[in-house]
């Protein structure tokens, strides 16, 4: 007789209570005749049971099927991911991608395109510009091309510059110019900046034997020199005018006048204005020139006659004078600045010729070429120039601005920053010794690649640990030691260092050898044209 077994865990009886149903064994099982009603109760379970079979399996099948769609697509974008990445290797030569092209893990029948991807012969690809038949990632360069090298310039380059003086060939000149400017600048002017201009007159004899002599001699002397002749105004009466005007002597009127043309002589973007009385004290470096792409200019405000000046310009320009530029050689022009000068004039003066303007105007007292011009430029060509004015140590800016300049153009804490002077007004310095020249010497070697000879070492020892103050000096009379640095201001030191850093710098980039058989050469020279200098390094060298 086959048994049927109930599972009865407990039964909670109306009191809440548990307990066991009697009747059954250890397992809660209680054992059942067999009978149709058991037999019903398993049948129905049975039903139930495989219901829920079906229904499960459907469930499973489902969730299969979306696991498989879910791989089948990432296979698939991966497929295009690596059919794109080996297009992109391959020059694309026609709209139609390569029907022999064969893709990872499947072979592509004749004739089958790729779906998705159109490509047109013009087509660009994401951040590459494409041509037909060019190929990635190789650069197709023409025959005798190359690729461009990047050179690193130590400094950036300067415009060429045209070193000017403007001279005659009398004695009291010759003196200044074989004694102390040729000397200097044929060692602290270098030749990579440019030629050195002398403007002469035509109509003297003189001055064309003493410019083929120098010509003949310009390699010795170690100068680039270029000789220019200027003739005198082709007006007689403004001649006589001129003559009239009373100032020192004609030859000086004369010089002043041909201030105003330098222009029409020299062609270079930027000229370096020396008189003949200058003197290089320093080698001048690029720093000492330009300052990102402008040129530097100096002015002051302790001379006395700043006043007397500022009239003349007044009466020039329209504008009044903003400092004294005469106060520094050489003063960098750029050559269009002069022009746009003389253009100003003649419309503000209203009238047809510079000689008419300058008669005009000098008739009344002394004027400064410098100083009209560089006012010209600081109010109409201001960017194209750094200033450095020394406006002394009793103003302040804003009662310098209130005194000086006109609304709108004033000055700020970035046009008083100190500079150096490379070059003095020499007939004002008694310096029987020429200290001057041995200091500056022994700065500028000092420290550098240049050799020092025994003589040498023993000149500049003297000099060991000094300050070259002269670099904020021009003549004994105007000097920066009034203003930026008064009583020895050590915030000029720093100012001094970097110059000579910057020589340092030039001098090991080839610009200086500062060779003083050069400067023997001129002085052995001067004595064969019956001028006697003293020793250029006087007591040494």
């Amino acid at each position: 007789m086959r048994m049927c077994f109930v599972f009865v865990a407990y039964v909670i009886t109306p009191g809440g209570s548990e307990r066991t149903i009697p009747g059954t064994n250890e397992l809660g099982f209680i054992p059942l005749p067999d009978c149709w009603f058991t037999r019903r109760r398993i049948s129905v379970l049975r039903e139930k049971v495989q219901w829920l079979i079906m229904k499960s399996g459907k469930f499973i099948l489902m969730l299969f099927l979306i696991v498989a769609v879910s791989i089948l697509y990432h296979n698939k974008s991966t497929k295009w991911e690596l059919v794109s990445k080996r297009i992109n290797t391959f020059s694309l030569k026609s709209s139609k991608p390569d029907p022999t092209l064969n893709l990872p893990k499947k072979n592509l029948i004749q004739n089958q395109t790729l779906p998705k991807i159109r490509l047109t012969p013009m087509q660009t690809l994401p951040k590459k510009s494409l041509n037909q038949n060019q190929t990635l990632p190789k650069i197709s360069l023409a025959p005798r091309q190359t690729l461009p090298k990047i050179s690193l310039a130590p400094r950036p380059a300067l415009p060429e510059i045209t070193l000017v003086v403007r001279m005659t060939s009398i004695p009291r000149i010759l003196n200044l110019v074989y004694c102390h400017l040729f000397p200097s600048i044929s060692l602290y002017w270098s030749k990579r900046y440019g030629k050195v201009a002398v403007i002469l007159d035509k109509g003297s004899s003189k001055d064309k034997i003493f410019a083929e002599k120098l010509e003949r001699e310009k390699h010795k002397m170690g100068i680039d020199f270029q000789f220019f002749f200027e003739s005198l105004p082709k007006n007689s009466t403004a001649i006589k005018r001129m003559q009239q005007i009373k100032l020192r002597y004609f030859g000086y009127v004369i010089q002043l006048y041909s201030s105003f043309l330098m222009d029409t002589f020299i062609k270079t973007p930027v000229l370096g204005w020396v008189d003949s009385d200058s003197k290089f004290i320093t080698p001048v470096a690029p720093e000492n020139i330009m300052t990102n792409g402008r040129l530097r200019v100096k002015g002051l405000n302790t001379s006395p006659t700043l006043e007397h000046y500022s009239s003349f310009t007044m009466q020039m320009l329209g504008k009044p004078l903003p400092g004294d530029f005469m106060c520094y050689f050489p003063v960098y022009i750029w050559t269009d600045t002069i022009t746009n000068c003389n253009r100003h004039i003649l419309k503000h003066m209203n009238v047809t010729t510079l000689e008419e303007a300058f008669i005009k105007s000098a008739s009344r007292g002394l004027l400064s070429p410098v100083c009209i011009i560089l006012t010209y430029a600081f109010y109409f060509e201001r960017h194209r120039y750094d200033w450095h004015f020394d406006i002394g140590p009793r103003l302040n800016l804003t009662h310098y601005n209130k005194m000086y300049v006109l609304p709108g153009h004033e000055i700020t804490s970035a046009d008083v920053t100190y500079d150096v002077h490379v070059a003095t007004h020499n007939r004002y310095y008694v310096d029987p010794k020429n200290v001057i020249n041995r200091q500056g010497y022994c700065a500028a070697v000092a420290n550098s690649t240049i050799p020092m000879t025994k003589q040498t070492n023993q000149m500049c020892r003297r000099f060991n640990g000094t300050v070259f103050w002269t670099l904020f000096t021009l003549q004994t009379a105007m000097f920066h030691m009034n203003g930026w640095c008064v009583n020895h201001n050590p915030k000029c030191l720093p100012t001094v260092d970097e110059h000579y850093k910057n020589v340092k710098k030039a001098i090991k980039e080839g610009y200086y050898t500062l060779n003083m058989d050069m400067v023997k050469y001129i002085n052995s020279f001067a004595k064969s044209e019956n001028v006697t200098c003293a020793h250029f390094f006087r007591n040494g060298g």
